[in-house]
């Protein structure tokens, strides 16, 4: 009886029936068995929740923006770019693992998203497949470029050259960067697409174990500044707001806070920036306001 049991359940996980259906803004998306999304929203309640006032902000300040979200996964940030409205979104995902669900998500929030399957770098730099660390719902390329393995390769394109071809997209008023360890990258081989489109960027600041990552990040926020973008807010990865972070040297130290962490066992492993060009202060300004203010202590009547 208990081998019949097993089996059962071991076809339903082939089968796909551990997926599960989770509402995600104003949209009802499918998650995989191994997507661990709604397990961390009920721990910790603002995680991964910004990109929706974000987007809102976004919208409002600019009526005809369409936004990027590179590192798409299976849809969920664009569900939560569009919590409040329906804003295209361009989803660029490259890894085959999550591209079905993507596209069948796609199909629930609506036609004004587009998929682009690439992963983003120098154009043509080759991706080892099977070396791509995919677990836990979210996927690291880190150890997979410019590898020599001759076996399942793929090639990225960069995001001038994405851009070019959906011309849509080629003024986006926000940019979501999230692939596990490559942002910086990303950031610094974009500059061309940043400082035409000057968008919102909110981007993951995560810290690998590659030699000199500190220099690499730091080449990306040295990209920024040059490009006009003077203003940072900063979360931690379970999705609070922590700091508003206006100088290099700031980034420095929060450096040291991302290692010190993965040293000593402590929960904070990496940091969400959410990065402003000088012409939207303003954005910068209400966003901030609107995090600080959620985070007051709410006033209770005397009895």
């Amino acid at each position: 009886m208990l081998t019949k049991i097993l089996n059962r359940v071991r076809k339903g996980l082939r089968l796909g029936l551990a997926s599960r259906e989770y509402t995600v803004g104003r949209h009802r998306i499918i998650l995989p068995p191994e997507h661990r999304l709604d397990a961390f929203q009920q721990r910790w309640k603002k995680y991964d929740s910004a990109l929706g006032e974000i987007a809102r902000l976004v919208l409002r300040k600019y009526p005809n923006a369409t936004a990027i979200d590179i590192g798409a996964n299976i849809g969920d940030s664009a569900a939560m770019i569009c919590k409040h409205n329906d804003l295209p979104v361009l989803c660029i995902e490259g890894n085959k693992s999550f591209l079905p669900v993507l596209k069948a998500n796609v199909s629930r929030i609506g036609p004004h998203i587009e998929i682009e399957e690439s992963f983003i770098g120098d154009d043509r730099t080759r991706i080892a497949e099977a070396k791509i660390d995919t677990r836990n719902g979210t996927a690291s390329i880190t150890h997979a470029v410019g590898t020599s393995d001759t076996n399942s390769q793929t090639t990225t394109k960069r995001l001038p050259t994405i851009v070019k071809q959906r011309p849509r997209f080629a003024h986006a008023k926000l940019l979501k960067i999230d692939t596990d360890g490559f942002d910086f990258s990303i950031i610094s081989n974009a500059t061309d697409f940043i400082a035409s489109a000057r968008p919102v960027v909110f981007f993951e600041y995560y810290l690998t174990d590659l030699p000199d990552e500190e220099g690499r990040s730091l080449a990306a926020i040295d990209s920024l500044f040059e490009l006009g973008y003077h203003r940072h807010l900063i979360y931690d990865n379970f999705g609070n707001f922590m700091v508003s972070v206006d100088s290099r040297d700031r980034f420095v130290e929060l450096n040291s806070f991302l290692r010190s962490n993965i040293r000593n066992g402590v929960a904070i492993y990496y940091l969400d920036v959410c990065s402003f060009h000088d012409s939207d202060a303003d954005l910068y300004a209400e966003l901030r306001d609107l995090e600080i203010d959620s985070c007051r202590p709410v006033s209770r009547k005397a009895a």
